[in-house]
């Protein structure tokens, strides 16, 4: 996977925002390895054991997550998850692993995670301030994973890249032979399905 998602099935909204970002990630092109994606009758912890495999692993942590992950008697996939992560932290490159904050105003992480003081998104929601996470946090992530300085100096703003990707599609659209027509079949009615 070009990123591993790993989160709490905390409940049905926070598990539909999770399968929502993993959507978007697909959608600019990256392979997402999420558990919704785990066919019945397929091996959990197998899933799971991807991790190590994983280019990059994001830790969608809302407090239930750390409460999950800092609880070594559990054998939640949180806590599977963690293991397998704080193993294989150390004989990865730096910025394998990033937290992302969700419904998590005290900013817990898991006890492990904590002592590294890795830089993390922050996807807290402070509707009291009329502050809410957006486009610019999916941008963040995607410079993460396609390994991008977070420095956008010299960055191609979205709106650039759509209207290349619109003209690349005309083209190919263009191109198609069902578009090829020939100057002395105009106007004769004869068509070629």
């Amino acid at each position: 996977f070009d990123v591993f998602i790993s989160y709490a099935w905390t409940n049905h909204q926070h598990r539909e925002w999770v399968r929502l970002l993993a959507s978007h990630l697909r959608l600019i092109g990256f392979n997402v390895g999420i558990d919704a994606n785990v066919d019945y009758g397929n091996d959990l912890n197998g899933f799971m054991r991807k991790i190590k495999e994983s280019n990059h692993v994001l830790m969608i942590i809302d407090e239930n997550y750390a409460k999950r992950a800092n609880d070594h008697t559990s054998k939640t996939g949180v806590s599977y998850e963690n293991q397998l992560i704080e193993s294989t932290y150390k004989d990865k490159p730096e910025g394998w692993i990033t937290p992302l904050l969700i419904n998590n105003d005290k900013g817990i992480l898991p006890d492990w995670l904590a002592k590294l003081n890795l830089k993390y998104f922050d996807f807290r929601s402070y509707p009291n301030q009329n502050d809410f996470p957006g486009s610019s946090q999916i941008e963040e992530i995607w410079r993460w994973l396609a390994g991008l300085a977070p420095d956008q100096q010299f960055s191609t703003p979205p709106s650039v890249i759509r209207e290349r990707l619109q003209r690349v599609e005309k083209i190919n659209e263009l191109k198609s032979p069902s578009h090829w027509a020939h100057p002395e079949l105009e106007g004769t009615n004869i068509r070629f399905d």
